[in-house]
């Protein structure tokens, strides 16, 4: 290779192309490095969100689970509903339960 003015102004148009493609390229790295960070901000918002929601339904279970407990059963229904209309029949029929007016 011979050193001469069109071979010079080449190499100079061609390290000039690749510093800016280089700059190019460092750009969009320093973009992708940016779009990762936010990915990575993004995913442990969503890692806390999950966390919250996880212990959030634990307690809705154990609540659900306590008030089902409290649910009567067919046998405290049926003994509430014979109670009420033992309370409520007429006072001839259970004397011993008339009221005070």
């Amino acid at each position: 290779m011979s050193m001469n003015a069109q071979t010079l102004t080449t190499t100079r148009e061609t390290l000039i192309t690749i510093a800016q493609e280089k700059l190019l390229l460092v750009g969009q790295v320093n973009e992708q490095k940016r779009k990762i960070a936010d990915l990575e901000r993004e995913v442990q918002r969503q890692a806390h969100a999950r966390q919250i929601a996880e212990r959030l339904v634990a307690d809705l279970r154990a609540e659900n689970d306590a008030l089902r407990a409290q649910i009567p059963d067919e046998a405290t229904l049926q003994a509430y509903n014979d109670l009420v209309q033992f309370i409520t029949a007429p006072s001839e029929t259970h004397p011993a339960l008339r009221i005070a007016a």
